[in-house]
């Protein structure tokens, strides 16, 4: 995998998967496609062409009527405004369903580029959180930023 390097000191699941082939990838593939489809988690590629770019998911693990963002991008593509435009797209889709009331994002507070693209689209901190270290240059304190459906509709 191309970014494992990049994206290992605060995602532990690509160190782990840096020398899986892409037939062993293809369970946790598949695992994804089903969870989309059983409405259990959803996850999205920016893709040019072919090319995958950034990774988006919208996962319901907080409290009800709120959408957890997850996100990466490729190595290569890192800085170039795709996450930010997909977290966009992916928050177009979470205010799409009823249920909704917010949107987090949570990330640790070393992983400084990951908290730049709440900040920069007007998510307000709402908490800081202890946190288990799962990966390297995590430090176990991470911030979590907040951004209703009002909010939402009121900018973009």
């Amino acid at each position: 995998m191309e970014s494992a390097e990049h994206l290992a000191p605060f995602m532990p699941w690509a160190r782990d998967s840096a020398a899986l082939s892409l037939a062993d990838r293809l369970p946790f593939l598949e695992k994804w496609i089903d969870d989309c489809a059983s409405g259990a988690d959803f996850h999205y590629g920016l893709f040019e062409g072919d090319r995958l770019l950034t990774v988006i998911g919208l996962h319901p693990r907080i409290e009800p009527g709120g959408l957890e963002i997850g996100y990466w991008c490729r190595a290569s593509e890192a800085r170039k405004g795709y996450t930010t435009e997909a977290v966009i797209q992916a928050m177009r889709i979470a205010f799409a369903m009823p249920e909704v009331t917010h949107v987090e994002i949570k990330h640790d507070l070393a992983n400084i580029p990951s908290g730049r693209i709440p900040e920069k689209l007007g998510f307000t901190k709402v908490a800081a959180e202890t946190r288990e270290i799962l990966a390297q240059s995590e430090t176990g304190r991470g911030n979590v930023w907040r951004l209703t459906r009002a909010e939402y509709l009121e900018r973009f």
